[in-house]
């Protein structure tokens, strides 16, 4: 097995007050990590809600832009279809 050059050292501190005093409060980094870690979470979760939420809206709502043009065009269709058969039949009538 070939060396890789990295070098791995482990201090040992010796219990003293000023070492002590470093990991007086480590409870308290760690709950403050894991709240963090928490919101971070909610946040990503909140994101991609909203990411879905947009593209699903924006589906429903170029699907009935799509479903009112096609009404629309029916209409104008069918009006011109009436309006045409209406002056027939009402020019048959005058005589």
């Amino acid at each position: 097995m070939k060396n890789s050059g990295v070098k791995i050292k482990i201090r040992r501190e010796l219990l003293s007050p000023e070492s002590i005093y470093k990991h007086q409060n480590y409870s308290n980094v760690l709950k403050r990590h894991e709240r963090k870690k928490r919101f971070q979470r909610a946040l990503k979760l909140f994101i991609y809600s909203l990411l879905i939420t947009v593209v699903v809206l924006f589906l429903v709502v170029g699907s009935y832009w799509v479903y009112v043009r096609i009404q629309k065009e029916k209409e104008e269709k069918n009006k011109a279809d009436t309006s045409f058969v209406d002056q027939r039949t009402s020019s048959n009538k005058s005589y």
